[in-house]
C-alpha cells in the first residue's frame, strides 16, 4: 500500500471514531430510555409530591345537629333534627293502625338558597328502624304533629320553619335514626342522624 493511501485510510478511521452517532440525535431524542432517576432525586420528588386527596366519612349527626343539603334546581337547605317524640301521643280523634304507634320527628328547616324552598318533605323523610322498614310516613290531621303543613313545606330565602314529621312504627321496632333528602326524596345529598 502506498504512503498516501495509508494516510487517507488512517484519517478515515480516526474521523469515524471521533464523529458522534449520526442521524439519530441524542439518546433521548432517538426514543431510547432516559437514565433512571438517582436515589437522591427520587427521595426529593417524594418529599415534595402533593399527597392524594382522601375523602373522610362525614361525622355522625345526632339530636340537635344541623347539616346543609344540596338538592335539584339550586335547592340549598339546612336541616336540624331537634327532638324525637316516641311514642307520640295522638289526638283523641286519631289512632294508629293495629300493631303500630305514632312517632314524631321534630325538625327545623332553613332555606339557604336564593329562591323559595317548596318541597313535600315527608316524601323525602325516612325513619331508620330495627328491624328495617318498620316505619312509614303518616297523615296526621290534629295535634302538634300535623302533616298538612308539610304538603308542601314552603320557606322564603333566609327564613326557617319548625315542623313535626309524623310516622307510624311497628310497636316492637326500635327507632335508630332518621334520613332526609330534598326534592321529595330525589335530591343530590342525604342527611343522616343517629339516635343511638
Amino acid at each position: 500500500m502506498t504512503a498516501w493511501r495509508r494516510r487517507i485510510l488512517l484519517a478515515g478511521v480516526a474521523a469515524a471514531a471521533m464523529t458522534p452517532a449520526a442521524c439519530g440525535g441524542s439518546e433521548g431524542e432517538s426514543g431510547s430510555p432516559e437514565p433512571a432517576t438517582t436515589p437522591a432525586a427520587a427521595e426529593e420528588a417524594a418529599a415534595t409530591a402533593t399527597p392524594a386527596a382522601t375523602e373522610e366519612p362525614a361525622a355522625a349527626l345526632g339530636l340537635g345537629d344541623a347539616t346543609s343539603l344540596e338538592g335539584l334546581e339550586d335547592v340549598q337547605v339546612e336541616v336540624a333534627i331537634l327532638e324525637v317524640e316516641d311514642p307520640m301521643t295522638p289526638s283523641s280523634r286519631e289512632r294508629a293502625r293495629a300493631g303500630r304507634r305514632f312517632v314524631g320527628v321534630h325538625a327545623r328547616f332553613t332555606n339557604e338558597g336564593a329562591k323559595k324552598y317548596d318541597d313535600a318533605v315527608l316524601n323525602g323523610s325516612h325513619l331508620v328502624t330495627d328491624p328495617p322498614k318498620a316505619a312509614n310516613p303518616s297523615i296526621v290531621l290534629y295535634g302538634r304533629c300535623r302533616s298538612k303543613p308539610l304538603v308542601p313545606l314552603k320557606i322564603a330565602p333566609g327564613k326557617s320553619k319548625k315542623v313535626c314529621l309524623p310516622f307510624q312504627v311497628k310497636k316492637k321496632a326500635a327507632v335508630k335514626g332518621f334520613e332526609f333528602r330534598t326534592n321529595s326524596g330525589y335530591g343530590d345529598e342525604t342527611g343522616r342522624w343517629s339516635f343511638e
